[in-house]
């Protein structure tokens, strides 16, 4: 196999032309009862891709990648015939990777490592781009959980070293983006070319147009979203307690489920609630009741702090329902001239436009924003255009080769480059692993008490694996001491933490798969034999 890299670009070119386009929805698989905006613009998008691409005789098979959606890695799941298209209703086939496919991840798998699972068709030259909708975890961290704060800066550096391009959902999420891949990959330069802007829709959810209350001036306003920091309830509540306080009576429905770090604000909703005031919370509301609620509302309200592009309000303003929001850059870019516009954190605002709307009511203006007319599919058509064009970066390859290569004492490269204190940690873990699993010298212990051959050889040959892994363990220990010694704070770098981790996970996976193989052989013993086994397995943990 020519190695891709030393292809022309017109043979590139004409690769990359009739390659597939392999649409990642591995968190839909494997939780698709999920029903958020995310999993939303997955299912749409996708649905409009399929259709488009096959208009346009280009193949885009519908997948699911990720190891923990699907049990086994992206390599076992090439090789089993293993249905990975039914989140999105289309056929189902077995998925075999090809370095001429491109991999486009537009679900939130974050958590999944793909970059690593990619790897050997990555670096043949196989295409990986990603669907960003939003860094807000990273940008406004306060809002998210820890967990996944973490989580979503070692997915940031996977983007930033192995993506060949990023898809934004709106130009305030690509400036965004570009800015913490700045930050989080500074030796990297994305070229403009590489992060674009890829509008959504929210035509989907247009309902007919008997559904929308004419007299809808003496309805509620509905916000609609998890009760989250992000959502920036605290304001909401500020604003129409004092709009109350004041004489109001502009009633507020809340629809959405109480999220993470906001139970004071689902205590507060309901003393509110207690107290008469004109608040409902819908936590658990059906999507018919979702939108029966919003179509007879005022207007819809979205005081989020920040956003990647707000799908709620997109479909209520595809519906002619008036918008109230937050201030700040992906509202003013979708509705400027549209909706009616608060400072995230002013509700004294919020409670004199209240005011104003009890008194005259809120219409919507002659201003009719772009992004009302837009399709799913033509989404999917301008997706189909910027995929189609954006090259396979051969230079971060070339890097990447590099920096991994085995170096002349037989070490891999990521040793030799790691950053001390991350790989430290994950050393530790990783023994704590292999400690609480099983030891060579356990396992040796169980194969001297079997009496059936083949178990017996069986276990040993766990036992030699098992040792191999904690002299890995060693040597990579003993490569963080000595490149402490010698480069110290210079090895501080953003590539040696993501190194580390490649080397340590792909670590980790195998030694999941030798503990579960062992514990799979010890079941096959004889009853008599795991009585005669039972006290020496007690006795060393």
């Amino acid at each position: 196999m020519q190695s891709p890299s030393r292809r022309s670009n017109a043979s590139q070119g004409s690769a990359q032309a009739r390659g597939r386009i392999i649409w990642d929805c591995s968190y839909i698989d494997r939780e698709p009862w999920r029903a958020t905006g995310i999993q939303r613009v997955v299912r749409e998008l996708g649905e409009a891709l399929v259709v488009e691409g096959r208009r346009r005789g280009r193949d885009v098979v519908v997948g699911s990648l990720g190891g923990e959606a699907v049990g086994p890695t992206v390599w076992e799941l090439a090789r089993i015939p293993r249905p990975q298209d039914k989140p999105l209703g289309v056929p189902r086939r077995p998925l075999e990777l090809s370095r001429d496919d491109l991999v486009f991840v537009a679900d939130s798998s974050w958590h999944l490592g793909l970059s690593y699972r990619l790897a050997p068709w990555w670096l043949e030259g196989m295409r990986l781009a990603v669907l960003q909708h939003d860094v807000v975890p990273l940008t406004h961290s306060w809002t998210a959980d820890e967990g996944l704060v973490r989580q979503f800066g070692l997915w940031m550096l996977e983007v930033g070293t192995f993506a060949d391009g990023v898809v934004a959902v709106s130009r305030s999420t690509a400036e965004a983006t570009r800015a913490m891949l700045a930050r989080t990959v500074p030796w990297r330069e994305l070229a403009a070319e590489r992060v674009r802007v890829c509008w959504l829709s929210g035509m989907h959810a247009r309902q007919p147009s008997a559904q929308r209350i004419v007299d809808v001036q003496s309805g509620p306003v509905v916000a609609v979203g998890t009760l989250e920091p992000r959502k920036n309830y605290t304001t909401v509540l500020d604003g129409f307690e004092a709009h109350w306080q004041a004489g109001g009576s502009v009633p507020l429905v809340i629809v959405g489920r109480l999220g993470w770090r906001a139970n004071h604000i689902g205590a507060r909703i309901e003393e509110l609630v207690q107290a008469g005031r004109p608040l409902t919370w819908l936590a658990d509301a059906s999507d018919e009741k979702l939108w029966r609620t919003i179509m007879g509302s005022r207007a819809l309200l979205s005081l989020s702090v920040e956003e990647g592009f707000d799908l709620p309000s997109v479909e209520a303003a595809v519906n002619g329902v008036p918008l109230i929001l937050s201030d700040i850059p992906v509202h003013r870019e979708l509705f400027d001239g549209y909706a009616r516009f608060v400072g995230p954190g002013d509700a004294s605002a919020l409670a004199a436009l209240l005011g104003e709307i009890q008194e005259v009511g809120i219409t919507n203006p002659p201003t009719h924003p772009l992004i009302v007319d837009r399709t799913w599919h033509d989404g999917a058509r301008e997706l189909l255009e910027i995929l189609d064009a954006l090259p396979m970066d051969a230079a971060i390859r070339a890097r990447w080769r590099e920096r991994t290569a085995p170096g002349a004492d037989g070490h891999p490269g990521p040793a030799r480059h790691v950053t001390p204190p991350l790989v430290t940690q994950l050393v530790a873990r990783a023994r704590v692993l292999v400690r609480g699993g099983l030891t060579g010298s356990l396992a040796r212990a169980v194969a001297a008490q079997v009496r059936a051959p083949a178990t017996r050889r069986a276990v040993f040959e766990v036992a030699q694996r098992v040792d191999r892994l904690e002299r890995l363990l060693g040597d990579l220990e003993s490569a963080v001491r000595e490149s402490t010694k010698a480069q110290g704070r210079l090895l501080e770098d953003t590539y040696g933490r993501l190194e580390a981790l490649a080397s340590l996970e792909a670590l980790s996976e195998q030694l999941v798969r030798e503990v579960a193989d062992v514990k799979h052989r010890l079941g096959a013993v004889e009853a008599p034999e795991r009585r005669t086994l039972a006290p020496e397995l007690r006795e060393r943990g």
